[in-house]
């Protein structure tokens, strides 16, 4: 019996404290559009959180207001609106809110290579056990 974790990796990029972040989220199976919204904001909490310390300015916490993703086949970033738009080794871009009277305009331009979150949370990562091997 051999034990075999399967590996979704989705990368999300976003703008902390005005540095664009991208992180690789893994999960065992292709998520949910809420199942991937929650766990990119609790990583760039995290991220947020770890930044604060390392006075990187102070932590706000993170909202995503919407998602974007970008289209291989397209070649063009679209809205995420369903799970089955997120493929292993998507590329995604989060926008949090940016209500007030100044609002910022963020772009999906010049995104760094992804990287694992500095932070590992536990995600729910599940064995998958393959009988007769």
């Amino acid at each position: 019996m051999v034990l075999h974790v399967p590996r979704h990796q989705l990368n999300v990029c976003a703008e902390l404290n005005g540095k664009k972040v991208n992180i690789e989220l893994m999960f065992t199976a292709r998520p949910s559009v809420r199942e991937f919204i929650d766990a990119a904001e609790a990583f760039m909490n995290s991220e947020l959180a770890i930044r604060s310390d390392l006075r990187e300015g102070p932590a706000h916490h993170f909202k995503v207001h919407r998602i974007s993703i970008f289209d291989k086949g397209l070649a063009m970033w679209l809205d995420l609106t369903t799970g089955s738009q997120l493929e292993s080794f998507s590329q995604t871009y989060a926008f949090q809110w940016q209500g007030g009277p100044f609002l910022r305009c963020e772009s999906v331009q010049d995104l760094p290579c992804p990287m694992p979150p500095t932070y590992h949370a536990a995600m729910p990562v599940r064995p998958v056990v393959v009988e007769g091997r």
